[in-house]
């Protein structure tokens, strides 16, 4: 069984889950984040004058663009995954056939199916991996974001 660690607020902590945990942890974390952002935004908007407010609106639909590559490719490995993960278990309810086993005419579709269950978990580990990575640069740059809008 894999044991996984979590590493946020400068400690790293046991996490009791698993990736697609991990993975609607880090969402609800990051809008919790964009909350907090809006609001401390508002907050700063009331007391800014109107210049520097368009300023602060040019740099944020700045940094939108750069996000929205980032945010493209998350979502497209996040429906990769959904689709991967569909797949997998197609093939793993044809591998619950017990038959598939016993019976020795099948030795082909059982290699067959092992040989596909085999690929489709690449797949879906290298979705996830890409999801991942994706998810983390698109933290740091809120992150970078937020710390230079506080500053």
């Amino acid at each position: 069984m894999d044991e996984f660690w979590r590493g946020a607020d400068h400690r790293v902590e046991p996490f009791d889950g698993d990736l697609e945990d991990y993975r609607v942890w880090l969402k609800a974390r990051r809008e919790e984040n964009r909350r907090d952002a809006r609001s401390e935004k508002s907050d700063r908007q009331s007391q800014q004058p109107s210049g520097d407010r368009k300023a602060a609106r040019k740099a944020a639909a700045e940094l939108r663009e750069k996000l929205r590559p980032l945010k493209k490719e998350r979502d497209q490995a996040e429906k990769s995954m959904e689709k991967a993960q569909q797949a997998l278990e197609e093939v793993e309810a044809v591998l619950a056939d017990p038959e598939l086993y016993t019976d020795s005419t099948r030795k082909a579709e059982l290699t067959q199916a092992l040989a596909k269950q085999a690929e489709i978990k690449a797949r879906l580990d290298a979705a996830e991996q890409t999801w991942l990575a994706a998810e983390e640069a698109l933290e740091a740059m809120e992150a970078e974001l937020l710390a230079s809008e506080n500053a």
